[in-house]
């Protein structure tokens, strides 16, 4: 990735337009910018972050840019595409279709930054084929008046709340009347209580769109171990599995399926519904491409209701649609249906889908697929579940499919991840080891629901869930880009009673795989984590040697949660990736030496180090601003520190010490350095509040002969000809985002001759190197 920053550091030393200056925490100081703007601090990993411009974003810092509801005036049954005006890249857009009242609804930042996109295009085509293009003014306040979808306007049939004793009805007459099917209240009584309260109320019925769902075709298969045997089915819970998933996440439910010697004896999931609250998105804050996730139930991985959601860094959307893939018909004929309709950030969703007749009854080889969608939150009702019906027809199944025991093998609760799938984010179609696959950002989500277990033709059986189904695969998440592709984002799976919850995980460690700053997040389950375990989010970093069988140096970080006094716990990386707490409420900075010896520093600037069990003052005392370690020297046995103090010159820069004999500070230099890291070998560099880069040549520190600018740096042991140790730096031209504050920079090693080499823009803040020569780095942290 070398499209931000194209400039090596010595190229950025002076002048800057955003000034990024080092400087102990708790201290405000910045460089004016060329232009004498007002500067914007922001403290980021102990460092002052400065802002040139008139344009305040601190606010923006705190977070992620936010979406609004935004809308545009378009006729009815449009197919269209946004992106930024004048940057039509499929990679960058997002798909949406007008919704049958005639507007297009969609999420938009609004502009507050001068660099910020200000102008959207909408792109549409009609059921015509005419083309249309629509301009969306971003600081119009027109464009993000509330338009809430008008089912008079979409000309939708009024379908009536239920009413009396639902009991009173048999399942075939609650079908037929657009009801959906009946939980039993004895077997599910959660499951009957949802599908009351959402049948209860007045719904208007939408109509399927004439054309296939835009949505990306959710198809990836997911494992599951299928059990056979004679005898009826324990309905008690035995198992859960863990199984990683590059694209779905969450549960799949497989102990009760049963196949038998004949479709009479044979158990299997009939039905499937579950509920959950649409979640809200968060823009792609560091200008990737388009995200796309789908949310859904099914069943057997071949029939599906799903909500979409998608998001650029400018744009966001929901659609819904579903599919069905028991059938050889064409895709656009049958494959997927979508709906001229647009549900909201925070409404609440029922999802139902069943094998049927072709009148919608309950059958495992009736021939059909039903569902219903239900938006509980603006009363609006997708039924498909009549085969002739005008509006929305049920799924044919070929017969081919109707065979014993093919049906009704696994139920699903699902988030999947399909932005490899979206166009302009997979350039080579058969590469699937080269796409795009980063997660969508998105708040979290519980869905809850239960799947119906029957035997042969029979329509009732027993309900089961995540809690009581023999077995369950959770499918947890481990998806990366094929090569990696910089990004923070997984999810946390876990399983609530009866339920599935997917959380997003702060994910901001990356560590160096030769190519890139690969993500080294390795997200737990419930069932793999333990306390004290977090999932890779670092205020700071340093690495120590290899131990517990990690290949890559053994790190140690703050987290991103500080106490009330400042400081943060304290974790190191252990066997398997897995971060263990070794001391809450400890420090703001670490330093490895090369022997594995950790030395910390807390808020007040005390200096601390690691005795095996706990961090302990050092006993000659001292204040630090900033520690580098090297190796054992002058009889010392906990590594050799070096340390910018605590009195700050006018010009901003400290002295710097070094710990000698007995343990007792050294003035080295005074006013020089604002930052420090020592080699393996023991060469200590250091950066001043200018960010210029210099070495200590055994009497002073000198500028690096080959210039520079650096916010950090952390120094590997010797390589490519170089005798002072290999210096990573993280340089000082940042990551500039379309909708939000700069918070990433450029990595430069240095390599042959002194020469800085980009190794990836905007590949983070803190960098840390290890004494075998891995480096490391952490991006700005933020919760996701």
């Amino acid at each position: 990735m070398k499209t931000h920053d194209t400039k090596n550091p010595a190229a950025t030393a002076k002048g800057l337009t955003l000034p990024i200056i080092l400087a102990p925490l708790g201290a405000v100081s910045c460089l004016s910018s060329r232009s004498k703007a007002l500067c914007t601090t922001v403290m980021i990993l102990g460092l002052l972050v400065c802002a040139g411009g008139a344009h305040a974003w601190a606010a923006e810092a705190a977070g992620h840019a936010q979406f609004e509801p935004a809308s545009v005036y378009v006729p009815a049954g449009n197919d269209c595409v946004l992106h930024p005006k004048d940057n039509p890249d499929r990679s960058q857009s997002i798909a949406l279709r007008s919704d049958a009242d005639g507007v297009v609804r969609f999420l938009a930042v609004r502009p507050t930054l001068a660099t910020s996109v200000d102008q959207l295009t909408l792109d549409c085509t009609d059921s015509l084929g005419n083309a249309n293009t629509y301009s969306v003014d971003l600081r119009s306040e027109d464009t993000f008046v509330q338009r809430p979808f008008d089912p008079s306007l979409a000309n939708l049939a009024f379908r009536p709340g239920l009413t009396g004793d639902p009991l009173s009805l048999t399942q075939d007459q609650l079908v037929e009347a657009g009801y959906g099917l009946r939980p039993d209240p004895t077997d599910d009584p959660e499951g009957y209580k949802t599908w009351l309260a959402a049948v209860s109320v007045p719904s208007y019925k939408l109509k399927a769109a004439p054309r296939a769902s835009s949505a990306p075709r959710s198809s990836q298969q997911a494992a599951a171990a299928h059990v056979s045997a004679e005898n009826t089915p324990s309905f008690d819970p035995e198992a859960v599995f863990l199984f990683p998933s590059n694209y779905w996440t969450g549960a799949q439910l497989t102990g009760s399926y049963q196949k038998n010697a004949t479709s009479a004896k044979t158990y299997g999931y009939v039905e499937n519904i579950a509920t959950f609250t649409v979640p809200t998105i968060t823009p792609n804050l560091f200008a990737t491409k388009t995200t796309v996730a789908t949310i859904w139930n099914g069943l057997d991985n071949v029939f599906q209701a799903i909500v979409d959601v998608s998001a650029s860094a400018t744009a966001g959307g929901y659609t819904i649609h579903r599919q069905n893939f028991y059938h050889d018909l064409p895709k656009v004929s049958i494959d997927q249906q979508g709906v001229d309709f647009t549900p909201n950030g925070g409404d609440k969703i029922l999802v139902q889908e069943w094998y049927c007749d072709a009148k919608g009854h309950l059958k495992m080889a009736g021939g059909y697929g039903c569902s219903i969608m239900i938006d509980q939150t603006q009363n609006i009702e997708w039924e498909c579940t009549q085969s002739n019906s005008s509006d929305c027809q049920s799924y044919p199944i070929e017969s081919k499919y109707l065979t014993n025991g093919a049906l009704g093998q696994t139920a699903e609760f699902v988030i999947e991840d399909d932005t490899g799938e979206t166009d302009g984010n997979c350039p080579k179609a058969t590469a699937t080891t080269n796409c795009y696959d980063e997660w969508i950002d998105i708040s979290p989500v519980t869905m809850t629901g239960s799947a119906l277990v029957v035997k042969g033709t029979s329509q009732t059986g027993k309900s089961v869930t995540t809690s009581t189904d023999p077995n369950v695969f959770l499918l947890t998440d481990n998806t990366a880009s094929a090569p990696f592709e910089f990004g923070d984002r997984h999810f946390l799976i876990t399983l609530p009673t009866g339920a599935v919850k997917w959380s997003g995980l702060s994910s901001n460690i990356y560590y160096w795989d030769g190519s890139n700053f690969d993500d080294l997040s390795t997200p737990q389950t419930s069932a793999t984590a333990r306390p004290g375990v977090i999932f890779g989010c670092a205020s700071w970093i340093a690495v120590g040697p290899n131990s517990r069988g990690l290949t890559k140096g053994t790190p140690w970080i703050t987290g991103c949660s500080a106490a009330a006094d400042g400081n943060f716990a304290v974790y190191q990386m252990q066997t398997g990736g897995a971060w263990i707490k070794m001391q809450s409420d400890i420090a703001t900075q670490l330093a490895a030496s090369p022997e594995g010896d950790i030395w910390a520093l807390n808020a007040k600037g005390d200096i601390l180090y690691w005795n095996g069990s706990k961090f302990v003052a050092n006993p000659t005392g001292g204040c630090a601003t900033s520690i580098g370690v090297g190796p054992n020297s002058r009889g010392l046995t906990h590594g050799t520190p070096w340390i910018t103090g605590c009195g700050r010159a006018a010009d901003g820069n400290y002295n710097v010490y070094q710990m000698q004999t007995d343990g007792k500070w050294v003035n080295m230099q005074s006013d020089v350095a604002t930052r420090l890291a020592v080699s393996p070998e023991g060469n200590a560099w250091a950066l001043n509040k200018n960010g210029d880069i210099l070495s200590w040549n055994g009497s002073k520190f000198v500028a690096n002969p080959t210039g520079g600018c650096a916010i950090n740096i952390g120094v590997g042991p010797n390589s490519d000809g170089l005798t002072n140790g290999t210096p990573w730096v993280v340089g000082c031209t940042p990551l500039i985002t379309p909708q939000g504050p700069p918070f990433n920079y450029s990595v430069y090693q240095m390599q042959t001759g002194g020469k800085w080499v980009e190794m990836q823009s905007g590949a983070g803040v803190g960098i840390a190197v290890s004494p075998e020569g891995d480096a490391w780095t952490i991006t700005f942290p933020m919760a996701f």
